[in-house]
């Protein structure tokens, strides 16, 4: 499953790098690990919360922590997040959400489909620091929340957007027959 989330980021062509966060039994079977773009960052903490892996993935491509110094030839425009259980996306969903964030700047640019969020989200780097930060702490729900009048939403082809697996069945209804 996990491919198949990755291979549209990959395929997009218009992100500079990638990160995949996972814990180190699926780390070691990610056959698209060797891809110059992609890195693969292990969390095995099994008490850790989506946004420990988000801030893992940040502190991969050079985000500080509040106090740390970084070299700001790392510094990067923004960060897209895409959960690892949201397969289905297209490149044209990924690439409709970069463009739509790097048209107006500074946007937290929210996929959607027929109005209802979803995701990728993406955010500018100018907001990094906040989500390094407690105020994050709950998720990374808590940026948009607060700097709504920041947030704009990429409306996408795919209702993939929208969904993500959560059971075997869930994963076995995206299963295209033979």
């Amino acid at each position: 499953m996990l491919e198949a989330v990755v291979e549209p980021l990959i395929a997009s062509r218009c992100l500079d790098s990638i990160v995949v966060v996972t814990h180190s039994a699926i780390a070691s079977r990610i056959v698209l690990a060797s891809h110059p773009r992609l890195q693969v960052v292990v969390n095995d903490d099994q008490t850790s919360e989506m946004i420990d892996s988000v801030r893992m993935g940040l502190r991969a491509l050079g985000v500080a922590d509040q106090h740390e110094q970084r070299d700001p030839a790392r510094a990067r425009d923004g960060f897209l997040v895409l959960p690892g259980d949201q397969p289905g996306l297209s490149p044209t969903d990924i690439h409709t959400c970069v463009e739509a964030f790097r048209r107006p700047s500074g946007q937290i640019v929210i996929a959607a489909w027929r109005g209802q969020r979803g995701h990728p989200i993406v955010f500018p780097s100018s907001l990094a620091a906040f989500v390094m930060s407690e105020a994050c702490d709950h998720g990374l729900h808590v940026l948009a929340q607060r700097h709504e009048g920041l947030v704009i939403t990429a409306e996408c082809e795919s209702p993939a957007v929208l969904r993500n697996i959560n059971t075997a069945t869930d994963y076995d209804d995206l299963q295209v027959p033979p």
